[in-house]
C-alpha cells in the first residue's frame, strides 16, 4: 500500500490520499489474485477509522491532559 506521506495533502477529514495504482501493481507484483478497485483505500480507511474509535475511547478513561498525546 502506497501512503502520501505529506500531512498537508490531507483531504476528507484524517485521511491521506491512497495511491491506487501503486497498490494495484505491488498486488500484481506479489500475488496471482486480481487487484479489487479501490481495496487499498478501503482497508487504509478502516484501520483509520479504527485507531479513532480506540483513541477516543481511551480519551474518555483519562485526564484531560493526555488527550493531546492520544491524538498524536
Amino acid at each position: 500500500m502506497n501512503i502520501v506521506t505529506n500531512p498537508s495533502a490531507q483531504q476528507d477529514g484524517p485521511y491521506y490520499p491512497i495511491n491506487e495504482e501503486a497498490a494495484r501493481r505491488a498486488k500484481d507484483a506479489n500475488s496471482f489474485s486480481d487487484y479489487v478497485p479501490g481495496s487499498a483505500t478501503a482497508e487504509y480507511r478502516q484501520m483509520v477509522d479504527k485507531a479513532a474509535e480506540l483513541a477516543e475511547r481511551q480519551k474518555r478513561r483519562v485526564d484531560t491532559e493526555y488527550h493531546t498525546k492520544i491524538d498524536h
